[in-house]
């Protein structure tokens, strides 16, 4: 009977979150870096290289190459619409990371039957718990749920290196946790934690595998981009960008890691418990394997805690690559718990009473879910009949002021801006100068220089920085070319908007100004 029990309460929080899910890819919520992955595939399938700009030279802007490999197959079968490739995309990759992490804590749980159902339900019932914000990154476009397939493939891998001496396994964890660098570069933590927590013979194998393959895809990067990692490591972590843009984000990253506590507490509290009663036993209960796992999510959750910008945290998005490793911790943390405790006297009939009613309870804090989603479900389009210019309930015509009619400009005028994904995938063959520097090799390893944006290829048409950029909006409108040759205009739009008098285009972009905005065409990548 409790194993039956176990069954539906997995199959009801399955249910809920598959719906949850599914609600999120009614409406549109693409984020906006996702679009510039939609812009590269582009590139890659139009012009034969991996570029920021058309005919560019090749630019390391993706934060994860093989990411960019899934939205390039989306691209190439559903065609030129930009928000259905990046939903699309991230969909796919949170199908695999779902159908993969159940896989795992079955796996994880490692003994008969009724544990086995008893971990799953769990993990389902924490992920229905977090199903809004595991349903966004399903559909957000961006490559979190790559990096959770990732994560969970990696882990897979490491339960099977854990439980077999063959040579096979280490190469095999050596080979993927090596790639990882093209693929989420922080995820190189795990298979090196647990390389050298290894026993001495194991570990060498696994640790000169890993450093092997490591050092082959940083050279590769190096050759043909001109950088072993994603231009966002140099943005975000090293050249950052100014006082008052870590002041302005100081705070995101504690918050987002507490939300993800709460979110998650289900399966923090099982390892947390393990922890607090191996202290106080004074001896250690977690394998070399487990500890490895423990040691890299915390060294994960300490850079992007202390030493990453978190700009677009939006859903915890940073600290969920670490998940998977956390159901490995928590299945396993409470099967050792479990094991420890010793009821005085035995339930009997009570047992499968109190199960039944506390089942019942936990599927009653599932109904909010369900009440939320039904109604998103009946009254919203799906995803692939909104255009990208209307993601967000049309935040782009809050955002880039007549952004429609700008892209109907000549390909040969180049803009400029800080928020550049949706302005990219609607302007698929114009310059876009990146001022933020995530797709500017140059801004982002030395920092914004108004010099080399003003004298080598000057912007017709600046949609200016977002207002947390305050010293490069600063370094922009106090350069002499800006004073004498840009008229500066606040539309009413978050952006304000500059444009060249001495652009060959200006009697077009002056046009724009006066029109009344309506009657625009989505242009192509719409």
């Amino acid at each position: 009977m409790l194993a039956l029990l176990l069954l539906l309460f997995g199959v009801v929080a399955g249910a809920t979150l598959a719906v949850v899910v599914a609600s999120r890819a009614f409406g549109l919520m693409v984020e906006d870096d996702a679009f510039m992955f939609v812009r590269y595939a582009h590139n890659i399938l139009e012009h034969g290289r991996i570029a920021w700009n058309p005919g560019g030279p090749p630019t390391y802007g993706p934060t994860s190459l093989f990411y960019l490999v899934v939205v390039v197959s989306v691209r190439a079968l559903v065609g030129e619409a930009s928000a259905s490739v990046a939903v699309l995309s991230s969909l796919v990759c949170g199908l695999a990371f779902l159908m993969g992490v159940i896989a795992l804590a079955w796996r994880a749980a490692d003994c008969a039957g009724g544990r086995r159902l008893a971990a799953v339900a769990c993990v389902l019932l924490a992920l229905a718990w977090a199903a809004d914000d595991v349903g966004a990154h399903c559909v957000t476009g961006m490559d979190t749920t790559f990096a959770l397939a990732w994560a969970t493939l990696l882990i897979h891998l490491g339960v099977g290196w854990e439980r077999r001496a063959e040579r096979g396994w280490s190469v095999a964890l050596g080979i993927v946790g090596g790639m990882s660098l093209a693929a989420r570069p922080e995820l190189l933590l795990y298979p090196a934690s647990i390389g050298l927590v290894a026993a001495p013979r194991r570990a060498a194998r696994l640790l000169a595998v890993t450093a092997a393959t490591a050092i082959i895809v940083a050279v590769a990067a190096w050759a043909y981009f001109g950088s072993p990692l994603p231009l966002s490591f140099y943005v975000k972590s090293i050249v950052r960008y100014e006082g008052a843009m870590d002041a302005a984000y100081r705070d995101v990253a504690a918050r987002e890691l507490a939300a993800f506590v709460r979110v998650y507490w289900l399966l923090l509290l099982p390892i947390a418990i393990r922890l607090l009663r191996d202290a106080l036993r004074r001896r250690w209960s977690l394998t070399r394997f487990e500890s490895a796992c423990l040691i890299a999510t915390l060294l994960y959750v300490s850079y992007h805690r202390f030493f990453v910008l978190p700009i677009m945290p939006h859903y915890q998005r940073f600290f969920y690559p670490t998940l998977p490793a956390i159901v490995l911790l928590a299945v396993r943390s409470a099967g050792s718990v479990a094991i420890s405790i010793r009821l005085p006297v035995r339930l009997g009939v009570a047992a499968p009473i109190a199960a039944t009613v506390t089942s019942i309870a936990l599927a009653a804090t599932l109904l909010p879910l369900w009440q939320r989603a039904v109604p998103r479900l009946r009254s919203s389009a799906p995803f692939f009949r909104i255009a990208a210019i209307d993601n967000h309930a049309g935040s782009g015509r809050r955002y880039w002021y007549r952004l429609e009619q700008v892209s109907a400009l000549p390909e040969e005028v180049v803009l400029a801006a800080t928020e550049i994904g949706l302005p990219g995938v609607l302007n698929l063959e114009k310059k876009i100068v990146d001022l933020s520097g995530l797709n500017d090799p140059h801004f982002a390893r030395h920092g914004f220089d108004a010099d080399r944006l003003f004298q080598n290829e000057p912007p017709d048409w600046i949609y200016m920085p977002h207002p947390d950029y305050v010293a490069l909006t600063r370094a922009i409108r106090a350069h002499p070319v800006f004073r004498s040759e840009y008229d500066a205009l606040r539309p009413g739009t978050t952006l304000p908007l500059a444009i060249r008098r001495t652009s060959p285009h200006y009697a077009r972009m002056r046009a724009i100004l006066r029109q009344a905005g309506r009657g625009a065409t989505t242009p192509r990548g719409g």
